[in-house]
């Protein structure tokens, strides 16, 4: 019991800290803040401006899934990769996208992306091809595709381990309960100090350990408890436990004591004591 509660707090508080992990880990906060919205149609206004428009619309930002985003455009319009590349750059390093994202834009009659181009956490593996060529005046699409946030290495590796100690941990309580005896408030026994006699099941329990007896062994003890405190002869020992054997052997009685006084030894104070010449006493 003792080493259940705090087995039971650690496992509760991996689990807290777990969930904390995955959840700050796999979801990027900024693209589901609804700041992204706003930039992504900033970038859109500043593209029409940049093409001479200043009259059509933005239309609502699309949502194609969770790591995805869509501008869409009111009228055609002219798109110069360079501007394009500027601000979106601009506009996402003050959301601090920590993995990077790909933009790709598509013509809305073809669907076909016309151009495109990678950003990633570390600039120098950016991917931004075909600079200074304008794009003609047509109906476009820009889609932002945001990389899944991955898990750091290390914090990933500590997690594994941490839950194989937790559930190795578990297992070792989980087996220590499961061997451990059951105490059955309903059945009938003879308590000894700490263990407890139990008659009908040939069996001694501590709150650690299961002891069985042989059924000879089990009524010697029955004689003894039954009559603690007190000596018990030899002659009444042999005559009530071995008589209906036909047979009476001297030694028999010496063995069983000394195969009882070890399984007793669980409790200190429970001990059958040797009265030279008159018999033996179990003293509790």
């Amino acid at each position: 019991m003792k080493m259940k509660v705090p087995f039971f707090i650690s496992f509760i508080a991996l689990l807290f800290f777990s969930w904390r992990f995955i959840h700050e880990h796999s979801v990027d906060t900024q693209t589901n803040s609804p700041s992204l919205e706003i930039r992504l149609r900033e970038i859109g206004h500043e593209l029409l401006l940049k093409a001479g428009d200043s009259t059509s619309r933005v239309l609502p930002v699309g949502k194609q899934s969770r790591d995805e985003f869509t501008i869409k455009f009111e009228n055609s319009l002219f798109i110069e990769p360079d501007t394009l590349v500027r601000l979106v750059r601009e506009s996402m390093g003050q959301m601090n996208i920590s993995e990077g994202y790909v933009v790709n834009v598509t013509g809305c009659s073809t669907g076909e992306v016309v151009y495109g181009f990678e950003i990633y956490q570390e600039s120098a593996k950016d991917i931004v091809p075909c600079l200074g060529r304008s794009l003609p005046k047509e109906c476009y699409e820009i889609a932002l595709i945001f990389n899944q946030q991955k898990f750091p290495t290390n914090s990933l590796v500590f997690l594994i381990l941490s839950s194989v100690v937790c559930l190795g941990f578990g297992i070792v309580i989980f087996r220590q309960h499961k061997n451990s005896p059951s105490f059955d408030r309903n059945e009938v026994f003879v308590p000894l100090g700490k263990i407890r006699f139990y008659l009908e099941k040939q069996v001694l329990k501590t709150e650690k350990d299961s002891i069985e007896l042989t059924a000879k062994e089990n009524h010697v003890l029955k004689i003894l408890a039954s009559n603690r405190n007190e000596i018990i002869s030899r002659d009444q020992l042999q005559k009530e436990v071995w008589e209906d054997d036909g047979v009476l052997v001297g030694r028999s009685l010496d063995v069983f004591i000394s195969k009882l006084r070890k399984k007793l030894e669980a409790d200190p104070a429970v001990r059958i004591i040797n009265i030279h010449g008159k018999g033996y006493k179990l003293e509790v």
